[in-house]
């Protein structure tokens, strides 16, 4: 029998399923990450949650750290020290998959805490290399599965999955019907989600094709913790073989990816000149919301093909 298919079959065993609040509100959204030795685009990334995106909505912000040695722990841990995000720090190499799955369990276990008072509702899983270009980013996503009645939204793409898969790296999920025994967790594959949206569709759940990067509502530069792999040479990592052929950001195939990641830059590099954990929390500790003026549709049209 496939060794995933029977870690998956005994993570579902030993898993609770997410708890039920009823009446509680305001919704809350949860974001998660994974973190390995990408000190730059994690910060980029809580650059764009703190100053564009904006924590209103948010309940929490949980990394899950996988033994970083690239000063990117620490910079977490400084924020987790401000009380700005949740850290959890494991001392081996867990993966991404299973890294979610870590961050969702310790999230179901501060929902059985009844009196806590920030209440998640919905789980944002984003990669590190992901940029969030626009304020309305997560609310958009909240009313899009909230009006399909969706157990996960994401935008499809079809090599994984014909029916599409939703790409992980930037899937909101209700976790009332995902985190649940009947449900595959994500597991330590290249493409952590299949088998989770697999089981959902099996159980007659919804998976909506929600436009996350088509739209610009965010960027994912892609690869980036293959390329931080591949330039350590970090030859124990199950994915090292696989890192040298493809460890180039690609933009995900968006059209003048390139550009905007450009765009960001120039707020970001003007917003955080030195690029230190106390550079950074100061960025995303001022108030109000900076915007990215992404290039016109000329500039689009003008730029090569991913």
């Amino acid at each position: 029998m496939n060794i995933q298919i029977v870690t998956n079959f005994i993570q579902q065993q030993l898993r609770r399923n997410w708890p039920a609040r009823g009446g509680v509100s305001p919704e809350k959204t949860a974001i998660v990450f994974a973190n390995y030795n990408t000190i730059k685009l994690t910060s980029y990334l809580l650059f764009s949650i703190f100053r564009i995106l904006g924590t209103d909505a948010l309940s929490h912000i949980v990394a899950v750290d996988n033994n970083s040695t690239d000063g990117s722990r620490e910079l977490l841990q400084s924020f987790a020290d401000m009380g700005m995000i949740d850290l959890i720090c494991n001392q081996k190499q867990s993966y991404h998959g299973p890294a979610i799955n870590q961050a969702i369990k310790y999230l179901a276990a501060k929902e059985r805490r009844r009196h806590q008072e920030k209440n998640t509702r919905f789980i944002w899983i984003l990669d590190s290399d992901v940029i969030i270009l626009k304020n309305n980013a997560l609310t958009d996503a909240v009313n899009f599965i909230k009006y399909h009645e969706a157990a996960a939204v994401g935008q499809f793409q079809y090599d994984a999955l014909p029916e599409g898969y939703a790409h992980i790296s930037s899937l909101l999920i209700d976790p009332i019907k995902v985190w649940n025994r009947k449900i595959f967790p994500f597991d330590n594959t290249g493409a952590p989600a299949v088998n989770l949206q697999q089981s959902l569709r099996a159980h007659g759940l919804k998976i909506g094709n929600f436009p996350y990067r088509s739209r610009h509502y965010l960027l994912h530069l892609a690869r980036g913790t293959l390329k931080s792999i591949y330039k350590r040479q970090d030859c124990s990592n199950i994915y090292y073989q696989w890192s040298t052929n493809h460890s180039e950001h690609h933009y995900h195939g968006t059209p003048g990816g390139h550009l905007i990641h450009e765009r960001f830059l120039e707020v970001f590099n003007r917003e955080v000149p030195e690029l230190t954990p106390a550079g950074l929390l100061a960025a995303c500790r001022r108030p109000g919301l900076v915007e990215i003026h992404l290039p016109s549709e000329f500039e689009f049209n003008q730029a090569p093909a991913p």
